[in-house]
């Protein structure tokens, strides 16, 4: 048998390798345009095609079988282009990138498949720039003719060595243009030689609203076209020269400012040099009063480490908006770093100084001292403070450190978050609370359900009275609590106190302190602040009682079904055992008021119980019929009472 098997195996692999060695049919390779015959036709439709799609080379930047949901290209990002384009991978490598090509994003402007478009781009013209470039700025009534031809006439779209993207140096490129030797030319400048100064000192390179593309704000000579106030006549050896040195040539109209100027004891740098035209430009400007930048970078010009500020998580809103001029004269001014006011008379002049008036005010506020709290500039601190906020308390509340540094501690506290409950510049309350102390809590913890008024409500908790419970900074015990256990409950409950020091018999929880066992402390649904049913509350120990009662054959005691615990029973203390609320039949009497009944009598055999304990032969929670006791007497067990008792 093993043979016939070991046949059949060999019989089966020879089979296999002759099959193997039979000449397997071609398959024939389609081309991607035999599924893609759509794409294709678009892309004719759609004008200039990119090159390897004219050779149908569609492998040169795609994987063929790519991946399950997409198409895999052979290499990411500007790789893929450089590895035709290799000219255009130097262009990263000058000083100044476009940033799509920096990031490697060709995409952004080019189609990788076909355009109608110069260069595969996107969209036509200077709509291409004006995808990322807001092209407000050049809707005005006087265009540059060159912006009309195209931004390429002055940038190159990938990088140069020039700020700007520029394609040629300074007035270079305008002289490709414009003909300085030209009468047009000299007559426009009022025949002063210009062709070695900076065009765009004067002229905008897109669009304004002035003639001659002069930019926006001009100084008043220049307007008036009055050259020779201030230059030497153009026929002069020296035409461009001034008539006067430095600020001698500005204090000769502005002698009002030169007045105003001296008198102040602090002048800014290039005003007290006499350099006015660091900031300002004597002809015209795209910036008010004629400055050389917009007011921010023009101050970060000198200013740098103003400009690492702004870098700060928490920046000052006027210096993060560059409004320098707010709280610094540009000028002079009688204040020290140029400000326009001293202490808190300059933080008024945005923040309405009532918010900082009450019946409290903060010390250092009182002073008008802002900054010694809040940097003016930028801080890594919320608020702008010159350090952490608890840091910067601690600096005058020192004492307060130890005193915090406890077990249990507030969590605005351990997070440092004093002004989560205090107003750190006035208030009309004590200790600068933000709110009444009834009233305060509930900023962040939950208020009172309005059920608990007519319920279980714990007063204290629902007149917002947290204070007389908790610490509200720190303490030594949980939640922040001013004592432990029932001392904390007796602080108020004071009567309970004396009656558990003098009882005979005190519930557990009660003789350990353990209020909380079967109290709620903040209140809730069910009278006495409970948190559940009597019943479920008292089984939640006397799990015994619970099992008894759910055993086969077993008869419950009516008022115990009920959960009336509280009937027969003193919650916190008894002068009887099992904290009963009293003894022998007097107990049962409330509810079994026939004692003097026949059916009373013959259900105890005729004997006369009236008066008796009760619990001598019954079991106040659950038994068996009549809540027998189990263990029985023999003559009571057979019902022969008379053997030891008489009858009636």
């Amino acid at each position: 048998m093993k043979q016939l098997r070991l046949l059949l195996l060999i019989a089966m692999v020879v089979s296999f390798a002759v099959v193997g060695c039979q000449q397997q049919p071609k398959i024939a390779k389609r081309t991607c345009a035999d599924c893609h015959f759509e794409d294709l036709s678009r892309f004719d439709d759609e004008g200039e095609l990119h090159q390897p799609l004219i050779e149908k080379n569609c492998e040169g930047c795609h994987l063929p079988h790519g991946f399950i949901g997409g198409v895999q290209l052979v290499a990411l990002g500007s790789k893929l282009c450089y590895s035709c384009h290799e000219e255009q991978r130097e262009s990263i490598e000058r000083t100044n990138t476009h940033s799509p090509v920096a990031k490697g994003r060709c995409l952004s402007c080019h189609d990788p498949h076909s355009s109608p478009n110069r260069a595969m781009a996107k969209v036509a013209g200077n709509q291409l720039c004006f995808i990322c470039h807001s092209d407000e700025p050049y809707q005005k009534n006087k265009r540059h003719a060159a912006l009309d031809e195209g931004c390429g006439s002055c940038h190159n779209p990938h990088s140069s060595e020039l700020d700007d993207l520029l394609v040629a140096d300074g007035n270079v490129l305008c002289l490709n243009c414009h003909n300085p030797g030209s009468s047009s030319f000299d007559d426009a400048h009022y025949s002063y030689d210009v062709e070695g100064s900076d065009c765009l000192s004067c002229h905008t390179p897109h669009a304004t609203d002035n003639n001659e593309l002069v930019r926006d704000f001009g100084h008043k000579p220049f307007n008036d076209r009055s050259c020779a106030d201030c230059h030497n006549k153009p026929d002069s050896d020296e035409p461009l020269g001034t008539t006067l040195s430095k600020d001698e040539l500005c204090y000769s109209c502005h002698t009002e400012e030169q007045r105003s100027y001296s008198e102040k004891k602090y002048p800014h740098a290039p005003v007290a040099d006499g350099e006015c035209t660091t900031c300002h430009n004597p002809h015209v400007s795209d910036n008010e009063f004629e400055l050389e930048l917009a007011e921010k970078p023009m101050c970060y010009s000198c200013h740098e480490s103003a400009k690492s500020d702004q870098a700060k998580r928490y920046v000052h809103t006027e210096y993060k908006e560059g409004k320098c001029v707010d709280c610094h004269d540009p000028h002079s001014n009688d204040f020290e770093k140029g400000l326009v006011a001293e202490n808190a008379d300059l933080c008024f002049n945005c923040h309405d100084k009532n918010d900082y008036k009450a019946r409290l005010t903060h010390d250092p506020v009182k002073k008008g001292d802002c900054m010694g709290c809040h940097s003016p500039h930028s801080s890594e601190h919320e608020s702008v403070l010159v350090d952490a906020e608890q840091e910067l308390c601690y600096g005058c509340h020192a004492s307060k450190r130890v005193e915090f540094g406890k077990v249990g501690v507030h969590p605005s506290v351990s997070k440092g978050k004093c002004s989560d409950c205090h107003n750190p510049h006035a208030s009309p309350r004590d200790i600068y609370l933000l709110a009444d102390r009834e009233d305060l809590c509930f900023n962040c913890h939950m208020k009172p359900p309005s059920e608990l008024e007519l319920k279980g409500k714990h007063t204290v908790y629902s007149e917002g009275r947290c204070y007389e419970c908790h610490d509200s900074h720190a303490s030594n015990i949980k939640k922040q609590l001013l004592a432990s256990k029932a001392e904390l409950c007796y602080g108020c409950h004071q009567d309970i106190e004396k009656v558990v020091e003098r009882a005979d018999f005190v519930h557990n929880p009660v003789g350990e302190g353990e209020c909380g066992s079967c109290h709620l402390p903040h209140g809730g649904n069910i009278e006495g602040a409970l948190p559940r049913p009597v019943k479920a509350l008292c089984l939640n120990c006397h799990e015994e009682l619970e099992e008894r009662a759910e055993a086969e054959g077993a008869v419950v005691h009516a008022a115990f079904d009920r959960g009336d615990c509280n009937k027969c029973h003193e919650p916190h203390t008894s002068s009887m055992p099992d904290l009963l609320s009293s003894s022998g039949s007097k107990l049962c009497d409330d509810c079994h008021k026939d004692q003097d009944s026949a059916k009373f009598a013959r259900a105890h055999g005729d004997i006369d119980a009236r008066g008796s304990d009760c619990l001598g032969c019954h079991d106040p929670h659950t038994s068996g019929k009549g809540l027998v006791h189990e263990n029985e007497h023999e003559p009571f067990k057979d019902g022969e009472c008379a053997v030891c008792h008489g009858r009636l």
